[in-house]
């Protein structure tokens, strides 16, 4: 699999997250392949669900790509899915009030 980590770009200025191929599957050809795969997919796309992907690279023999910080936008995914919870529950009417009908 692969490690994220959290980090900053110094260059320019701003919260990264990077993804750290394990050093276990460094050398299966099958998860490199998957690995690229999402590179190459990932990178199609322009939507505030998915984070960007702004560099992948080799650094001593390992592989890695960064990307958009990914906590903001899995806080902004969360808090969604609360909100679309919170309406759901008022628009629905609780099973027991249903067997009354």
């Amino acid at each position: 699999m692969a490690q994220i980590f959290p980090a900053i770009d110094q260059g320019l200025d701003r919260k990264v997250a990077i993804k750290w191929m394990s050093e276990s599957l460094l050398h299966d050809p099958v998860f490199l392949d998957r690995f690229l795969a999402e590179v190459w997919e990932t990178t199609k796309f322009i939507h505030p669900g998915i984070v960007s992907i702004y560099l992948t690279a080799v650094h001593e023999n390992h592989r890695y790509q960064t990307t958009g910080e990914i906590w903001s936008t899995w806080k902004r995914l969360t808090e969604l899915h609360m909100h679309s919870l919170a309406i759901a529950s008022k628009l629905l009417m609780p099973l027991d009030q249903q067997a009354q009908c």
